[in-house]
């Protein structure tokens, strides 16, 4: 498995759409505490397969949610005392943020972005849903991208 420089794209619409199918044995309740370790892309390419080591926390609670992500390979450096706006920049730049609501309806679970870094996905309070099954401590979230039908699977583990 290779480490992925993820898209912010990829994760945004992961940090903000959810649907669950419940696995045998598990409860399909998203509450609790979730980091981001896994994501499998499959497209016309194939199937690859990458850890995420960059950190991330994604809460799910009482109808609310909150997601915060840090993309790419590399740390981001401190910031010394005085920055420039090229440090600034480069600490802010790979950071993603947002939160919102969450509905469930059967298995579906939809989320609508209040609060983002990113004021496109606030735009018209945007809602997403998507497959989710869960086993026990670890949740698994697909996503399709509707433009040419690659799918993301992302792997959380939970956060105690």
């Amino acid at each position: 498995m290779r480490k992925l420089a993820l898209l912010p794209a990829v994760l945004a619409v992961a940090a903000v759409a959810v649907a669950f199918r419940t696995v045998p044995g598990t409860q399909a309740s998203p509450a609790g505490a979730w980091k981001l370790v896994e994501v499998t892309i499959t497209n016309d390419e194939g199937t690859t397969t990458n850890q995420v080591d960059q950190p991330n926390l994604t809460i799910f609670t009482g109808g609310h949610y909150a997601s915060v992500n840090v993309f790419g390979d590399e740390p981001r450096a401190e910031l010394p005392e005085d920055p420039t706006d090229e440090q600034r920049l480069a600490a802010w730049q790979p950071f993603n943020a947002n939160a919102g609501t969450y509905d469930m309806s059967g298995s579906d679970l939809t989320t609508t972005v209040i609060v983002a870094k990113s004021p496109n996905a606030t735009a018209n309070h945007r809602s997403n849903t998507s497959v989710v099954e869960r086993d026990g401590d670890t949740l698994y979230r697909t996503f399709t991208n509707p433009n040419n039908g690659a799918t993301f699977k992302l792997k959380y583990v939970r956060v105690e």
